[in-house]
């Protein structure tokens, strides 16, 4: 295969699509994966394939290349010629650059150092002013050592580059580019997630390997250079030009280096504790975006000290000295956690983009500080950061803004659903999946909370390990061991609940009748009927079910373990309705619920529903049923909401579904001598 072929290809075709608020709350950054590598060897690194776990006990153990560890890279750019020139006129060279990297190896004799390098020309190697042998093949660059490296012996040598890339994972914008695309000044900025860094940088692109990292970029007089950490330095060059530094005390991956340039705005704000402690927050955006009309960057940072505050409080201390946002555009995403220097999109200075700002803070501690091992286990990262968007709002609007941001990723996880992915080792395409890598994985997040015995418990054992892995990396099987050692007696096994949220995919889904067997006592039946290829048949859960009469309700908690579970259940009132995990607990649907003292009551033979099922939201739902039959009608979510109602006259009654989610629904008609309860399911059109 050649270099030609191995290169980045195509733009990701399926993107799945986001309700308008909840694209506010994302990164959405499947919309920017628009390269993908076609070398095998390249793709297994990022994927590690594992074969199908059949025992809960066996949670994969992906092995990591720790051959090489890269302790710090010193970047050199010259941006000055690519800023002034429009891109239809640029040369193959687009910048010239420069790395020094200390290395350090892991094994002994170790007489190679190899990088990856996509796209990039390079010039040569130097090691204490001797050119060192190199060769640039299957997107590696590889450089022969003066002389083999035994184990914990360094190695320091500087790599002389061109930048060949100037779209994708590098985008540079002259002031000519400007005018055709709408952008308020000239521009560069990058992006690396999951493995683009390679594209600009020679590298150990591997979330594993942390370095320290320095960055040093010639820009014209009037930019500002923006990167991780801090600003150490700028140097006028002349009259037009200037060398702009920054430097980070933190190791990082590649994925989490972040380079930019334009004519900002400098917008200091922080944080500041109760003890007088500070995290400084440095902006950076367009001058006409300030308190501009459209985008006014004032607005939206007002609340960013809340955003520390309320993640805190949950996570502990904000584990690094500095803090800022950088806006770059045109961009296809809203964000990207990089390390001390969150990437936002222009569109996020418009005011309604509150749940991605806190998202990116959040990473600081689920990514950053402790970071996925491999990209098998980025449901670590993005699932805990949303939701950490949840607890934000619980710690801002109570119990009910943490149900409400839960019940927006659970609408966008069914449009996928049973036909998706497992969310562990997701294949390429689906790495950054909406509705599995962010809310599926932000609900298990929410289940492991719930399925702690102590939620004080869980919260202070999360702390403990971000505390175990600070500055490292970790799989899910090492989380896992941690959960297990520390929360030792959850509802369901640690090994159970891996298994079926993680390894496997899909979701419950439950049909549960309450049926009287004799005066005061029921016979309680759980079914379960989701089905797929990696779907479980039956998921284990704690299950809640209410039953209620009026303002009576009781609860019973129902520990399911078969596909068809039943228990008896001793109440002291008829209940009129029955309430599925009414707290929310579990990631599931609700296929129906009847409630009956006698099985002739739940006949449907007097009441049905006319016209096709699943009904596209916007439609009415009617309903038919005796001409004699006068009721009212319920449309009740899986909470047990009401959330549309309707009656009966005449023997047709009708619903408007305007403003209601995609999922499933019962329909109650009831006229206070009989009830039955119809499933009803609705999507978008």
């Amino acid at each position: 295969m050649t270099n030609t072929t191995r290169r980045l290809l195509v733009l990701l075709s399926v993107v799945l699509m986001f309700s308008g608020s909840l694209l506010r709350a994302q990164e959405d950054k499947k919309n920017f994966l628009d390269w993908m590598v076609t070398d095998q060897g390249i793709i297994e690194q990022m994927r590690p394939m594992h074969p199908e776990a059949t025992m809960v006990d066996a949670f994969p153990r992906l092995p990591i290349d720790t051959t090489l560890d890269v302790t710090r890279y010193e970047i050199v750019w010259d941006m000055y010629s690519a800023l002034l020139t429009d891109r239809e006129k640029r040369p193959a060279r687009k910048a010239e650059a420069s790395v020094r990297i200390t290395a350090r190896s892991r094994v002994d004799a170790m007489a190679e150092v190899v990088l990856n390098s996509v796209s990039l020309i390079i010039d040569s190697v130097v090691s204490q002013g001797v050119k060192l042998p190199f060769t640039t093949a299957s997107n590696r660059l590889t450089i022969t050592a003066p002389k083999p490296l035994d184990r914990g012996q360094e190695i320091t040598f500087t790599v002389y580059y061109a930048i060949t890339q100037d779209q994708s994972w590098l985008s540079i914008y002259s002031r000519g580019d400007v005018e055709q695309n709408g952008i308020p000044t000239g521009s560069f900025f990058t992006f690396a997630q999951p493995e683009g860094a390679r594209t600009w940088l020679p590298c150990n692109d591997v979330p594993t390997d942390k370095a320290l990292m320095t960055v040093r970029v010639r820009v014209p007089k009037d930019f500002t250079v923006v990167s991780n950490g801090l600003p150490t330095d700028s140097v006028p060059d002349g009259d037009t030009a200037s060398w702009q530094s920054w430097a980070h005390d933190q190791p990082m991956p590649t994925y989490l280096l972040t380079i930019n340039a334009a004519v900002y705005k400098y917008y200091p704000q922080e944080y500041r504790r109760k003890d007088n402690t500070v995290v400084p927050i440095l902006n950076y955006h367009y001058d006409v975006d300030h308190q501009g009309a459209q985008f006014n960057a004032v607005g939206a940072l007002a609340n960013s000290s809340k955003w520390f505050e309320a993640l805190e409080s949950r996570l502990g201390r904000y584990p690094f000295a500095s803090y800022g946002h950088v806006t770059v555009t045109p961009i296809q995403f809203g964000g990207m956690e990089h390390q001390t220097m969150s990437t936002i999109n222009r569109i996020w200075l418009n005011g309604n983009y509150e749940n991605g700002y806190v998202h990116e803070v959040a990473h600081h501690w689920i990514g950053d500080l402790v970071t996925c091992a491999t990209w098998a286990d980025i449901w670590l990262n993005e699932g805990g950061a949303s939701f950490c968007e949840a607890l934000y709002y619980e710690y801002v609007d109570g119990q009910a803004g943490y149900l409400n941001r839960l019940d927006r990723f659970r609408s966008s996880y069914l449009r996928v659903g049973l036909t998706g992915t497992p969310v562990y080792n997701p294949p390429p395409a689906a790495l950054f999946s909406s509705a599995l890598t962010y809310a599926k994985a932000g609900w298990i997040y929410h289940m492991i909370r719930r399925n702690a015995s102590s939620e004080d418990d869980f919260f202070a054992t999360w702390r403990e390990y971000f505390d175990r892995y600070r500055l490292g990396s970790a799989q899910t099987w090492e989380f896992l061991e941690f959960l297990k050692q520390k929360l030792p007696n959850p509802k369901v096994p640690w090994d159970v609940f891996f298994d079926q949220w993680l390894v496997k995919s899909g979701h419950p889904v439950l049909n549960v009748n309450l049926v009287s067997s004799q005066p005061g006592t029921y016979n309680l039946t759980i079914r379960q009927t989701q089905s797929g290829a990696t779907v479980p048949n039956a998921f284990v859960m704690s299950l809640r079910v209410r039953a209620k009469k009026g303002a009576e309700e009781i609860d019973r908690v129902v520990q399911v373990a078969k596909p068809t579970e039943t228990v008896t259940w001793d109440l002291p009132f008829t209940p009129d309705t029955v309430i599925v995990d009414p707290n929310r607990d579990i990631l599931c649907e609700v296929e129906s619920t009847i409630t009956s003292v006698d099985d002739s009551e739940t006949s449907s033979s007097w009441l049905k529903i006319v016209g096709r099922q699943p009904l596209a939201i916007g439609n009415e739902l009617v309903v038919a049923s005796d001409a004699a039959w006068r009721g009212q009608l319920r449309l009740v979510d899986v909470a047990g909401r009401t959330v549309a109602g309707g009656s009966i006259d005449g023997g047709i009654g009708v619903i408007a579904t305007d403003g209601l989610s995609v999922g499933r629904y019962l329909l109650v008609a009831d006229d206070g001598n009989r009830r039955l309860s119809l499933p009803v399911a609705l999507f978008n059109p």
